[in-house]
């Protein structure tokens, strides 16, 4: 693991990306920046290192980053996605915080019994905009968005259905299953990116372009600048968490 030394609130970055990619500590600074000030962010790969269940004791909530070189339900991701999904299972047994980010979103529509596939008709490169869903429009997270809101996204595989127990709090004419929260709980989930700006977007999609299923020839162009209302929502997540442990 690697962690930030300053003193904060401890959060555990789940990264699920290539141990060499560059992009691991471009979603840790970006990831850390929007959470704000008085947080610690300790980031461990679960794709070289299995999560002890122990680690949970250990921190205030977990967040779950985007991949740019894997799919949930690809049989070679099984070796290491299956003790991750144990890993989730048991955080939300614990009643532990959480946020996941696209494939992080995947990854527990997964644990929750949802189907994720690749579409290239459902994928989606840029800022789009989506809706809040009326529980949204309530939520002390989302409900500081706009009823319709920009965001900046980057994906292929999508949850095809609304898994049962959750509260769906966005969507989109394209995919419904935009974000959602486990419902009772503190673990939300965006197949979109709060974590990134427009500019920090842009940096993302072009160190994964060769990689993207259905690229956009102009991808790059389409993440707008200044359109970036969604990054306050893991702030407002973070401000949510108990002040332990």
């Amino acid at each position: 693991m690697s962690q930030n030394r300053s003193q904060g609130l401890p959060i555990l970055l789940i990264q699920v990306r290539n141990p060499r990619d560059p992009m691991n500590q471009h979603e840790e600074e970006c990831i850390a920046e929007h959470l704000g000030a008085g947080f610690v962010v300790t980031a461990h790969n679960a794709v070289n290192t299995p999560l002890s269940e122990e680690v949970l004791h250990h921190y205030a909530g977990i967040v779950i980053g985007g991949s740019g070189d894997y799919s949930v339900h690809h049989p070679k991701s099984r070796p290491w996605t299956l003790p991750l999904q144990r890993f989730i299972e048991r955080a939300l047994t614990l009643n532990v915080p959480g946020f996941g980010l696209c494939f992080g979103h995947q990854l527990l529509g997964t644990v929750l019994g949802a189907t994720v596939k690749t579409e290239p008709a459902k994928s989606e490169v840029g800022t789009i905009h989506l809706d809040l869903t009326e529980k949204g429009r309530q939520d002390p997270v989302f409900g500081g968005l706009s009823p319709t809101f920009p965001v900046h996204t980057g994906h292929s595989d999508y949850v095809i259905e609304v898994p049962t127990g959750v509260t769906l709090l966005a969507t989109s004419p394209r995919v419904k299953t935009q974000a959602f929260q486990v419902s009772g709980s503190s673990f939300y989930s965006t197949q979109f990116h709060p974590d990134l700006t427009g500019a920090q977007a842009r940096e993302r999609y072009l160190a994964y372009k060769a990689h993207i299923r259905s690229p956009s020839p102009q991808g790059e162009l389409l993440f707008e600048p200044g359109k970036d209302e969604a990054t306050s929502l893991l702030r407002r997540f973070a401000q949510q968490l108990p002040q332990r442990p």
